[in-house]
């Protein structure tokens, strides 16, 4: 089951990491009125992940990324 989370939580990773680096290139988020409500979400599912490796302050970190861009994220 771990192998799960781990390999889960390479691939939210690297989602977020295309995610904000499709933002920056286009920088329509904001223009658009979007509240970078995607971008939480893969990174709060990091941070569930990392939690459940056992990995207490990556997914910390995720979190405060998450609300970072989404500060009313609930799931954050």
């Amino acid at each position: 089951r771990a192998g799960k989370f781990a390999a889960a939580l390479r691939r939210y990773t690297a989602a977020a990491e295309l995610a904000r680096a499709l933002a920056a290139r286009d920088d329509k988020e904001e223009e658009e009125g979007g509240d970078g409500s995607r971008l939480a979400v893969l990174l709060t599912n990091a941070a569930a992940c990392a939690a459940r490796l056992g990995s207490w302050a990556a997914a910390e970190q995720y979190a405060r990324d998450a609300l970072a861009v989404d500060a009313h994220s609930a799931k954050a």
